[in-house]
């Protein structure tokens, strides 16, 4: 259950990714919400790869039914969806593999390239604090500045702008050059506050390991092989490509358990024939060698004690003959209108058949131009009276 579950995940991925990659390249925008301006073109290419991805995984459970039924052609038709599926639907993870681990390359080559562009800004931002050397605080400066404003030369050259007295231009000289220092600690200010926005943002990078290497996995993995990184980035593709499409095909199949299945054990046959009366034989066929008939325990106990009376009645084994189920089932309604008896459905001796004949080697139910016909069977000549 768990496999045929992680199977049906498998390909539901599958679908999606040959889906979403032959709409992209076929013109879609996988970002447009807008249904009126979806392309028709991407649209039904999209659906014609995912219809086709579908089918493919199916695809091995079709060829093996027909193969037990013999019907080649159908094996045939399978086996061409199945390996055609496969290459188309694994061209599409592919390119979608690789588009997506490009896109991931691209947006860490460019954190990078963000990086690396804010440390210099941030070591330029540096420099340039050392160079101011020692400043006063700005805040410092400004109250020696509001104290030279509250004396009597202040308001006498005007705010310094009539200094005559050299005392006054003396005065109004200290007086500028606090102002050019407080200048000159505000655009210091400034600096530290333009390297902490830097320092932050190299942080946050930093934390979403945008310094760390592009791919360190390929990196790695070129260096102990001593390959080239760009042959172990396609090998790295085409395997998981390969695993996606190996499982979204054979998933299905592998998860019905399709092969042969062991046969219960004889106390447990035992067992079953003696809790249920309704276990009948219904073919006593005896060709040439000994055969013993399948036993079943089906639901209508009198319906198939009817239907076993009348193979034994009806069908004998003969080597290289054949008779349809219709004829055979016209033949037993014929029987049970003249005993008398409800005769079973032709859908109901069909599946009693099929899992009688699967022990015995000498029948075979199979298919001939769209009609089911048992081999190595026939009817007696006369009716029973």
């Amino acid at each position: 259950m768990i496999f045929l579950v992680v199977s049906v995940g498998v390909i539901a991925l599958s679908v999606f990714m040959n889906g979403y990659f032959a709409f992209q390249r076929l013109g879609g925008d996988a970002n447009q919400v807008d249904l009126r301006s979806i392309s028709i073109v991407a649209l039904a290419g999209s659906a014609a790869f995912a219809g086709i991805d579908i089918l493919k995984a199916f695809a091995a459970v079709f060829a093996t039914r027909a193969w037990s039924h013999k019907n080649f052609g159908y094996v045939a038709l399978s086996s061409f969806l199945l390996a055609g599926g496969m290459c188309l639907s694994m061209l599409s993870a592919y390119g979608f593999i690789m588009e997506q681990r490009s896109g991931v390359k691209s947006e860490r080559v460019a954190q990078q390239e963000t990086f690396a562009s804010l440390s210099t800004q941030a070591a330029d931002s540096r420099k340039r604090i050392s160079d101011f050397g020692f400043v006063r605080p700005a805040d410092a400066i400004e109250a020696e500045l509001e104290a030279q404003q509250q004396q009597r030369r202040w308001d006498r050259t005007k705010g310094c702008t009539d200094a005559t007295a050299n005392e006054s231009r003396e005065f109004c000289t200290a007086y500028h050059q606090l102002k050019a220092e407080l200048a000159q600690a505000e655009a210091l200010k400034r600096e530290r506050e333009i390297l902490e926005a830097l320092a932050a943002r190299l942080d946050l990078i930093r934390t979403e390991g945008g310094v760390k290497a592009v791919d360190p996995q390929l990196d790695s993995l070129a260096e102990v092989s001593g390959m080239p990184a760009g042959k172990i980035e396609f090998a790295m593709l085409v395997a998981v490509a390969v695993m996606i499409e190996f499982v979204s095909s054979f998933g299905i199949y592998l998860a019905l358990n399709h092969g042969p299945k062991p046969a219960p054990p004889a106390s447990q046959l035992q067992a079953a024939q003696a809790a249920s009366p309704a276990t009948q034989t219904l073919i006593d066929v005896k060709p040439k060698k000994e055969i013993t008939a399948r036993l079943l325990t089906k639901p209508e106990p009198n319906r198939l004690e009817e239907f076993s009376q009348y193979g034994l009645e009806r069908l004998e084994c003969a080597d290289g003959a054949t008779i349809s189920l219709r004829d055979l089932h016209a033949d037993y309604c014929a029987w049970c209108d003249r005993a008398g008896r409800e005769a079973m459905s032709l859908r109901e001796i069909t599946k009693t058949l099929e899992r009688v004949v699967g022990e015995i080697d000498e029948i075979d139910l199979t298919t001939r131009a769209r009609k089911k016909v048992l081999l190595n069977m026939r009817l007696r000549e006369r009716l029973a009276a």
